[in-house]
């Protein structure tokens, strides 16, 4: 009865420090994939409920790639339960997470008969510093909930083998296929599970551990013949970079994980001294069986790791708990219980390490916090604002960060779409940008809103610019123009470029490579000012049409940029034309930019050019008066 109570205080402590440990999470909004689950439940969750299309999106959602029913039934039951409201979906993940706490605590426990070591493991698991991201990131409950399944089928295998009731190898069974079903990596359990049984109870049942072992590993192949046969190719999940170069990089990466909070980076000389550390603990310890369990845990676990192209602290998440196994059975007991002051170093080892893992952890949560923040700040900002948006209206945004300690927080049009879109029940046309464009004939339900200090500044004053701009779009007169007889000289060629004869009123350009580059003279003019580039030339090249390319150069830029430039196709059959590259139009100058120099590529491949004319046109002001001004 006293061990039924204590177990019963054990699972409610560990949930109160989960939710303790991410409460600074609790409220913050959705972030980056949330918002694309978030988007589609909202459009298609009704239907789903009443069971049309239901089967297709379970099984289907993600394509070939990826089969995860699991996940996405608890997306839906979340939305069924929370709706749009981001509370209820971190809280689920804090629950999942401290049940899989309590989950280390009962396999720790059964595997030592110390409830202490098994009280360590699970305030261990749950104060992981690394597992911020996989708690507090709503849409990577993918690895909570699969990491659940694992230990609870890991649990119940092991209760099978100390109480030998065949249920509890059904569970066990059950709990292995539903994992499977959420993630891939647990496909590592069988081979958890066959060292479990060689390490604990092969000296007493020798052979007859294979019954069980059989079960279990029939299971995993049935559904690896589906899953990999035909669902998907494995050749999806390889990685591109040779063995070698993926396992010493997921060994380093992952040795700087498990070492969380204590480094943030390791040198190689320290990465092999801890390592060295490793081996000389596991030989002291070599005779603790719930050690080498922890560590077979760990490298086994992260095995199926190896073939995803990247490392991420969400892939440790399941292995992490055999490696809190390992140090728990270590902290918990350090020396013989008795040597003097055992029971005191034991203590102070547990507080020193639990007290780490807390405050490592704290920081991390708080990052990801600051990022639900954040983003739960413009659209709260936008429904003080704009209640209701008519539809038609546009946004132009700035000053929105992408990143926020290290997390990402709206990362492009998208992704401030949809978050958008979840608050205000309808669709939202946002551009996310550093700087506001240019953009012609600005209506009234458009409007350009900076993001400052958690508020939300809308500025009419570059609207009313861009109407009075708007005014003079029908007329355009030269601003600047380069000829023979005035400044095309001053062009300068930069790269695959020689001169060459050519008629008088023309400068003469032999193209040597496939990057020519000419650069023009200073120029110093205001964005808003500039209509179009007009480019009189002719070339003949070994194809009828050649690709020419225009770019800017604005204050604060370094140097020239892709993207920042408009292509356009040129004829080469040795006949003048006049190529007009529209930038005015192009939503690529921004509001307050003075552009400072041009850049032409005249073609993509070898071509003679005979260049008459350069001009730039401006829009600020008519040939009959000065109607309308730029602004600044």
């Amino acid at each position: 009865m006293i061990a039924k109570h204590s177990s019963r205080f054990i699972f409610v402590g560990l949930i109160c420090i989960s939710f303790a440990a991410y409460a600074p999470g609790l409220s913050g909004f959705f972030l980056i994939d949330d918002n694309s689950y978030m988007t589609h439940l909202i459009d298609n969750a009704d239907a789903y409920l009443q069971g049309h299309g239901l089967l297709e999106w379970l099984f289907t959602y993600y394509g070939i790639v990826f089969l995860r029913p699991f996940v996405q039934w608890l997306w839906l039951i979340d939305f069924a339960m929370w709706g749009r409201a981001p509370f209820g979906y971190h809280a689920t993940n804090v629950l999942l997470h401290a049940l899989s706490s309590f989950l280390v605590y009962v396999l720790t426990r059964f595997t030592t008969r110390q409830r202490w070591i098994g009280i360590i493991a699970g305030a261990l698991f749950a104060l992981h510093p690394y597992h911020a991201e996989s708690v507090a990131w709503i849409s990577d409950r993918t690895d909570v909930l699969s990491a659940f399944f694992y230990l609870l089928s890991a649990t119940f295998f092991g209760l099978f083998r100390t109480r030998a009731k065949r249920l509890y190898l059904g569970v066990a069974l059950i709990a292995m296929l539903c994992a499977n079903l959420t993630k891939e990596n647990t496909l590592a359990l069988p081979a958890v599970l066959l060292v479990y049984d060689l390490l604990f109870h092969f000296p007493t049942l020798r052979w007859r551990i294979a019954r069980a072992q059989i079960v279990m590993w029939s299971a995993l192949a049935g559904y690896a013949l589906i899953r990999f046969t035909f669902l998907a190719p494995p050749s999806l999940y390889q990685s591109t970079q040779s063995l070698d170069i993926v396992i010493n990089l997921f060994a380093h990466y992952y040795t700087i994980t498990f070492v969380q909070p204590f480094f943030a980076d390791l040198s190689v000389e320290m990465y092999w001294t801890l390592l060295g550390v490793f081996a000389l603990l596991a030989l002291i310890y070599r005779r603790r069986k719930t050690v080498w369990l922890g560590i077979a845990w760990t490298i086994i676990s992260l095995m199926p790791s190896l073939s995803v192209a990247y490392p991420a602290p969400r892939l440790a998440y399941t292995p992490s708990a055999g490696f809190v196994i390992a140090l728990a059975a270590i902290v918990a007991q350090p020396f013989p219980q008795t040597m003097r002051g055992a029971r005191v170093a034991r203590f102070a080892l547990s507080v020193f390490f639990i007290g780490a893992y807390a405050m490592g952890l704290n920081g991390r949560v708080e990052n990801w916090a600051t990022a639900g923040n954040i983003a739960g700040s413009v659209v709260q900002e936008m429904e003080r604002l704009f209640p209701q948006i008519p539809p038609g209206t546009r946004f132009y945004f700035i000053g929105i960060p992408t990143m926020a300690r290290g997390v990402p927080v709206i990362l492009d049009d998208l992704n401030l779409k949809m978050a958008l879109g979840i608050s205000h029940r309808s669709a939202v046309d946002a551009t996310l940008g550093a700087k506001f464009p240019i953009v012609d004939a600005p209506r009234a339900n458009i409007f350009f809103i900076e993001y400052a200090r958690r508020r939300l500044i809308e500025h009419p004053a570059v609207r009313d610019a861009l109407s009075a701009r708007a005014q003079c779009l029908g007329h355009a007169r030269p601003a600047i123009e380069w000829t023979v007889a005035q400044g095309l000289r001053e062009w300068a060629t930069w790269n695959d470029l020689a001169e060459m004869d050519a008629p008088d009123d023309a400068r003469g350009l032999r193209v040597l490579g496939n990057d020519p580059i000419l650069a023009s003279p200073p120029i110093n003019m205001p964005a808003l000012a500039i209509a179009a580039v007009e480019i009189t030339l002719r070339a003949r090249a070994a194809t009828p049409t050649t690709r020419g390319e225009l770019f800017w150069r604005a204050t604060d830029q370094a140097d020239f940029f892709p993207g920042i430039s408009e292509a356009f196709p040129i004829q080469a059959d040795g006949e003048w034309r006049t190529y007009r590259v529209n930038l005015g139009a192009s939503g690529k100058l921004f509001f307050g930019d003075q552009i400072e120099q041009l850049r032409f590529d005249p073609t993509d491949a070898p071509a003679e050019i005979a260049l008459k004319s350069i001009r730039v046109t401006s829009h600020c002001a008519t040939s009959a008066n000065n109607v309308c001004q730029c602004q600044p």
